[in-house]
């Protein structure tokens, strides 16, 4: 009975805590977001930082503004020439896909014509069924290039009505950056202080897991996604294929997913392109994957490792509940979060495993575990071979 109501009230516990975190994150986090994005690029600066020697910690916070500086104007030409460039292209796109679809309607049509052609020599009730089902395919991909029209119509007027918010979120985060760095050891101290000694040592240790994992995946990550955007638009751009850089960037965010990767966009792509005939830009297309693929199997290895230590479609199912329940944030933290809880999992086992091991060298040997050890340490009389001939003549 004891251990039932210990049951249920554990259960209410840790359920109240859940709705509790819940509720954080989808109310509460989205507004702290700017200062979270401040906390972990001050907190990435002080890696920097610490690799310095300051004398007097007036230095230091010079230092941090420096850095800061340094970093938000790297991030500003970043974002002024790249997204100059994807929204000119996105427009072009935009624009184009009415007439990329009056050119794809041939093909598909010759198509449905020649399997209808084929098929009426055997019956022609099936080849009447293949004449409206190309009929209701030709319709439904029309339909869903003017509702797609429309929707990046809307799409884009939402984002110039949000640009003033988007302004105020950057300009909090970049000024938040700045006192965070000044004064991160301060607030380091102060949050420390909130949590109770009890928790401590535990907080501590997630803390350098997440740490590590989260160094981890923006390193690791960064790299491979800035190589795939890389290859993708030096490849683009040398098969002369129209808006490269848009392309390019979309493939290469489609790529972070695991299982899909590039495949899931270049392939069905050359398969199109030899259905209209495009041989040579299909070659290159198939080229183009083959060659990123060989590049980031001999990579990826080597640069992510063993260190997150997550199945591919674990990886995949947290990336996507927590897209699905906290937006882009949950996009990152779920996977993040999954990775430090197995790997302290996996510390765990580890080092009771040690201790086991330990416990057992350090444990006294039983008597009649002694004797036998003994028994066998004893040298055996080796008998002499003529009292064996003596005692046969006998």
């Amino acid at each position: 009975m004891d251990a039932r109501k210990k049951f249920i009230i554990d259960a209410g516990y840790y359920g109240i805590i859940g709705i509790a975190a819940l509720l954080v994150f989808q109310y509460i986090l989205p507004i702290m977001v700017p200062f979270i994005i401040a906390f972990i690029v001050a907190g990435l600066l002080q890696l920097t930082l610490d690799k310095m020697d300051f004398k007097h910690t007036s230095m230091r916070k010079l230092a941090s503004i420096g850095l800061c500086s340094i970093f938000y104007l790297i991030v500003f030409v970043i974002v002024l020439v790249v997204g100059s460039r994807l929204i000119k292209e996105t427009g072009d796109l935009v624009r184009a896909i009415p007439r990329l679809f009056s050119e794809l309607v041939p093909f598909i049509n010759r198509g449905f014509d020649e399997l209808e052609v084929t098929v009426a020599a055997y019956d022609t009730n099936l080849a009447k069924v293949i004449d409206q089902m190309a009929t209701s395919t030709l319709k439904t991909i029309s339909q869903t290039v003017t509702d797609f029209s429309a929707k990046a119509l809307i799409l884009v007027t939402g984002y110039a009505t949000s640009i003033p918010g988007i302004i105020v979120n950057v300009v909090i985060t970049v000024i938040s950056t700045f006192f965070m760095a000044i004064d991160f050891d301060l607030i380091l101290s102060f949050l420390k202080k909130l949590i109770p000694s009890s928790k401590k040592e535990l907080v501590d240790t997630s803390l350098h897991y997440a740490k590590s994992m989260i160094g981890v995946y923006i390193k690791s990550y960064t790299l491979l996604f800035t190589l795939t955007f890389i290859e993708l638009t030096v490849g683009f751009a040398l098969l002369k294929v129209p808006y490269a850089v848009l392309l390019a960037l979309i493939i290469a965010i489609f790529d972070l997913l695991p299982i899909l990767g590039t495949g899931g966009i270049l392939l069905p792509w050359a398969l199109i392109l030899v259905v209209m005939g495009n041989l040579k830009l299909a070659a290159g297309i198939a080229a183009l994957y083959v060659i990123i693929t060989a590049v980031r199997q001999t990579l990826e290895p080597k640069i992510v490792g063993a260190q997150i230590g997550l199945h591919p479609l674990a990886t995949l199912i947290s990336m996507l509940v927590g897209l699905r329940l906290f937006g882009l944030v949950g996009l990152i933290a779920f996977p993040v979060t999954l990775a430090v809880i197995t790997a302290m999992n996996r510390s765990r086992n580890a080092r009771i495993q040690a201790e086991a091991r330990k416990q057992q060298q350090e444990a006294p040997a039983s008597p009649e575990s002694e004797k036998k050890a003994a028994a066998k340490a004893k040298p055996q009389k080796k008998k002499n071979p003529m009292s064996r001939i003596r005692a046969r003549k006998k």
